[in-house]
């Protein structure tokens, strides 16, 4: 969908998820800015070639050692969604942009204390809802396995889901539960860990509908969903360049959802939410809450 306006113009792309993942939406942007700008000078886009092996495959070539142990199973932390009837009902959409300056101060204050800028996200998002009355928040957190597994660049699915969770009594230490998310998040990011997960569902296929259905209500469950995709570099192509990117934004059908779609350009990280139960202070609380931790003075630890 294309809408107009004087300074340029906002492209809005809508995916099935079966076609591909945030990432793969990305290249698809970055191909459009290289096909408009071709259009411009009259060049022709380069084609795309084959449809790209599935990652199950993919993950099956790998060559990796026995994952080590993880921390024990938490029956809490797998209890399933509660799927909602679908009613056509528009979804609440909220977005919100750090400033340069905080995104370059968050970055910076990440590195020092060792952890990564989403582990960051997902701690400011649990302190939000533990201010708000939540006890234990899960969050759901994509990986992207072009990164975590090396896997090929292309327009197709290559994600799989990890889970941290947050108590109320953790909410006192921010940096602490930041690594605490960083921790939980790099050992389920583990190549081994990975292709352990892709076969152990290879051999349990679900075999109708219904099961599809209650297996996604398990692996999908959480109270915030955050799909971060990084820095987006944007090349510029003659006169066509992108000037900002919100999303990924889906909706799940869970109860209770909140899905957080976040992406950095121009030195400028973006959130944008889609809910059916929205939290008005989500987004501005999260942003206050990383103002404020990137303001304090290190602890002598980190």
């Amino acid at each position: 969908m294309l809408v107009p306006a004087e300074a340029g113009s906002v492209i809005v792309l809508t995916f099935a998820h079966q076609i591909t993942d945030g990432t793969g939406g990305v290249r698809v942007v970055a191909d459009l800015v290289a096909a408009l700008d071709c259009d411009e000078e009259g060049g022709e886009p380069t084609p795309e070639g084959d449809v790209p092996p599935s990652q199950e495959t993919l993950l099956r070539a790998l060559d990796t050692a026995t994952p080590a142990m993880g921390p024990p199973r938490d029956e809490l932390m797998d209890a399933p969604g509660e799927l909602t009837s679908f009613s056509g009902r528009v979804p609440h959409v909220s977005a919100l942009a750090l400033q340069r300056g905080l995104t370059a101060r968050l970055v910076h204050r990440c590195r020092t204390e060792g952890v990564s800028v989403h582990a960051a996200l997902c701690a400011a998002a649990c302190t939000v809802f533990h201010r708000v009355g939540r006890t234990r928040v899960r969050v759901l957190s994509p990986i992207d396995l072009r990164r975590a597994a090396g896997l090929p660049d292309a327009v197709a699915n290559r994600f799989a889901g990890a889970r941290t969770t947050s108590e109320a009594s953790q909410a006192g230490d921010f940096w602490e539960l930041a690594r605490h998310h960083h921790r939980a998040l790099e050992h389920q990011r583990a190549p081994q860990v990975l292709k352990t997960g892709s076969e152990a569902l290879a051999q349990q296929p679900p075999a109708t509908p219904e099961e599809a259905e209650a297996m996604m209500t398990v692996v999908t469950a959480a109270d915030v969903q955050i799909t971060n995709l990084g820095v987006v570099e944007m090349p510029a192509h003659g006169r066509t360049r992108l000037t900002a990117l919100w999303g990924p934004a889906q909706t799940t059908q869970l109860r209770g959802e909140h899905v957080l779609g976040v992406a950095t350009v121009g030195g400028r990280l973006r959130m944008t939410e889609l809910t059916h139960d929205p939290v008005a202070v989500l987004l501005p609380d999260m942003a206050t809450v990383l103002a404020q931790r990137c303001g304090e003075p290190c602890s002598p630890s980190s």
